[in-house]
């Protein structure tokens, strides 16, 4: 059976030939189209049979040209790429999740990670190597972000990086997995009062940016003639020295007393004979060998030893030095006593036992165990001492005991007796004489 386009093609090829033959004309029609087809169509002479030029009325594309019904491509059963990721089969790695320490992971046999928190309070490692004893610790409810565990791995520092110093702050600093102390200034620090130079003496230090920086120096001179002003250990100081009220004068005793100010005192003597120098001094040898502070006991400027007195038994009390004021002629002034060397007064009382007239005491013979048993003094002339001439010429009249061993206590040749030292006990238990130069001016 044709289909509907297939019987209108073939209609249209008959239609078109029945026209070409008159089908379907009047006979005028066909007599008058015939003539002009006879002029038109005429044969040629060589008597072939014309070609059928004519074009078929409908020369349209015929409706139906439709691909056959099923030109459908065959399906494609090609397999498609599998361009899926191949799954990570890392290996599964225990221990410690390093993003969240207080998470532990394990790894079954398959190699299968599964990770839990630990419990809170236990020990952890902080990012923070400064931290020491750190524990697992719930996060609070106001934090913004908590690791997956819920906690957070806290602890504490034993560091301490107080340096001492005014001028910066330590902070404890963990880098590069070592923990340790930075310092540095801050708004806390700038401006704080500090020492630069323990050693110097200013005022008004302060803290720049972590550093001391040194003040104005502080005044020195106290206006004083004879103080040696000095910083020592960040403070001033002011020490009299005597040196400096030196007058050039040999017949004055220059000093620095207390207010700073210098004070030349005459020598007795001096510059017109006989006189002593307080410059030059020296000890006897010692009689006794107790332990303790030797405590000097002088007569006045000037003055010489002449003898003693005291009290005694089998050994001595107490002792008081004679002394007189040396004058220019070598005559003896003014007698004064000491203070006594010795605090007992169990023994009987001795008078005076001076040398004899116009002597001077120039050491002594001295008895000696544990205590000072005798004295006895060595006297000379004035100018036999001051000439250097011998050590003694006569011996003052004993005093104390009799027991104990002798000890000889010269001065030297030129020197007097102007003092004695030796503990203050209660029995003098040991003696030395303070000797003064004598000359002849």
């Amino acid at each position: 059976m044709l289909s509907s386009s297939r019987f209108g093609i073939v209609m249209v090829v008959v239609c078109m030939a029945w026209m070409t033959l008159g089908c379907g004309d009047s006979a005028g029609e066909s007599s008058a189209t015939d003539a002009e087809d006879s002029e038109t169509t005429a044969p040629p002479a060589d008597g072939t049979s014309p070609e059928d030029t004519a074009t078929p009325e409908d020369t349209a594309t015929p409706e139906d040209t439709a691909t056959p019904e099923d030109t459908a491509t065959p399906e494609d059963t090609t397999a498609p790429e599998d361009t899926t990721a191949p799954e990570d089969t890392a290996p599964c790695v225990a221990g410690v999740d390093p993003t969240d320490p207080c998470t532990f992971c394990s790894c079954d046999e398959d190699g299968v990670q599964t990770c839990a928190a630990l419990a809170a309070g236990t020990s952890c490692t902080p990012e923070d190597c400064c931290e020491t004893d750190a524990v697992c610790t719930l996060c609070p409810d106001n934090l913004a972000s908590c690791p997956p565990s819920g906690m957070l791995c806290l602890g504490g520092t034993t560091m301490n990086c107080d340096d001492e110093n005014p001028c910066t702050v330590g902070t404890v600093t963990c880098t590069e997995g070592q923990c340790a102390c930075v310092y540095a200034g801050d708004e806390t620090t700038e401006g704080a009062a500090c020492v630069a130079d323990p050693a110097a003496c200013t005022t008004g230090d302060a803290c720049a940016q972590g550093v001391c920086v040194a003040g104005d120096p502080l005044p020195m001179d106290d206006g004083m003639p004879c103080t040696v002003d000095a910083c020592v250990a960040g403070e001033v100081t002011h020490t009299a020295n005597d040196q400096l009220c030196d007058d050039g004068n040999e017949c004055t005793a220059d000093s620095c007393i207390a207010n700073g100010a210098c004070e030349n005192l005459e020598i007795a003597g001096c510059g017109a004979g006989y006189a002593l120098d307080p410059t030059d001094t020296m000890s006897s040898i010692k009689a006794g060998n107790c332990p303790g502070l030797g405590e000097a006991i002088s007569c006045p400027i000037g003055a010489v030893a002449v003898g003693y007195e005291g009290q005694s038994g089998s050994w001595m009390d107490h002792v008081h030095l004679h002394c007189r004021t040396l004058e220019p002629d070598g005559s003896l002034g003014n007698l004064t006593v000491t203070a006594q060397l010795g605090t007992s007064s169990s023994g009987n009382e001795f008078g005076a036992k001076a040398c004899p007239n116009g002597m001077v005491m120039v050491g002594s013979i001295t008895k000696v165990g544990d205590k000072i048993d005798s004295v006895q003094g060595m006297c000379h002339p004035v100018s036999a001492v001051a000439n250097s001439a011998g050590t003694y010429t006569e011996l003052a009249p004993k005093a104390g005991g009799n027991g104990g061993s002798t000890q000889n206590q010269p001065c030297a040749p030129g020197y007097v007796v102007t003092g004695m030292i030796g503990p203050q006990e209660t029995y003098p238990c040991r003696l030395e004489w303070v000797c003064t130069a004598l000359s002849n001016q």
